[in-house]
């Protein structure tokens, strides 16, 4: 399988040009985490979700919350509520992303799941190739060693979700925020261990008497 990472910067190689990319952020107010987005100059969001067997596929519909039914709430009655998974948002034009892809691992897998893709999305595969990387690429002679890059391919394109831009503000702020976290959670603060008052060491007890 190919690691995720190296997806991450093939998709950074096809989209990236006058874009802001990001891989691993809470971007689009779905809940969840985008694998890979990019937000184009226009405002316009793409989002990709990495997928590498079909398990993985599958269990991406079933993750989501649970929200207020809205029929419910007309009624007066606060107290009943229905599942939403992340594909029901976005699929209905919930979410902050115009246009939503998956991207697998291998064209096998790809050709697999494409019949379960819903029908905007697009869907797009990753293949990887060898090259020999010269230390002294002038004269190609060796030494040298041998270096595996990905490459993704569109299978079918994703169709507009809906119409609505991002605002600039908006992004700063989703960007700012997911990045905030992460820097806190890797943080490993040093653990200093607090001074203990004098009555809480039988020593100084001692000492006192």
């Amino acid at each position: 399988m190919i690691e995720v990472w190296k997806i991450q910067k093939a998709l950074y190689e096809l989209y990236g040009s006058g874009s802001i990319c990001l891989a691993n952020a809470h971007v689009f107010c779905t809940g969840l985490e985008a694998d890979f987005a990019c937000i184009t100059k226009a405002g316009y969001g793409y989002e990709f979700e990495i997928k590498r067997s079909y398990a993985d596929f599958k269990n991406d519909f079933k993750k989501g919350d649970y929200a207020l039914d809205v029929e419910a709430m007309a009624a007066g009655d606060y107290t009943k509520n229905i599942k939403r998974t992340k594909h029901d948002v976005i699929t209905q034009g919930g979410g902050k992303q115009n246009y939503f892809s998956f991207c697998f691992d291998s064209k096998a897998l790809a050709e697999k799941c494409l019949p379960e893709v819903p029908a905007k999305y697009g869907v797009i595969y990753a293949y990887e190739t060898i090259s020999r990387i010269y230390e002294r690429p002038e004269d190609h002679q060796p030494p040298y060693r041998w270096a595996s890059y990905a490459h993704v391919q569109h299978m079918r394109m994703p169709e507009k979700i809906h119409d609505n831009k991002m605002d600039w503000k908006h992004i700063a702020f989703r960007v700012g925020m997911s990045y905030k976290s992460k820097v806190f959670t890797r943080l490993k603060w040093p653990e200093v261990p607090a001074p203990r008052p004098s009555w809480m060491n039988p020593a100084a007890k001692i000492n006192e008497v």
